[in-house]
């Protein structure tokens, strides 16, 4: 889920496992690692990009936002390393 304008964005994400838990009931399931973070990057019209880290699934930016396309790519990161990205795009 992403809401954006042009004072800033909130993106929330549900962590997945990485060791081959069945999702059966739509709830969180273990993690399969010791902590489990994120690697997030986001990338603005004029193709520049910020990378932080969070421990919550839940992120959010705040400040001027200029209108156009924007990209988050999202990565779990934890013992095994880094997951697969999944990237949203959203506009402002």
């Amino acid at each position: 889920l992403i809401t954006a304008n042009n004072q800033g964005f909130s993106a929330s994400f549900i962590r997945r496992s990485r060791h081959g838990w069945v999702w059966t009931d739509g709830g969180n399931v273990p993690v399969g690692e010791v902590e489990a973070n994120w690697q997030v990057e986001l990338i603005n019209p004029a193709l520049n990009s910020s990378r932080w880290f969070s421990s919550s699934e839940n992120i959010s930016q705040s400040g001027a936002f200029s209108s156009g396309a924007y990209r988050l790519i999202i990565r779990q990161s934890g013992t095994v390393g880094l997951s697969k990205p999944t990237t949203i795009n959203f506009n402002i």
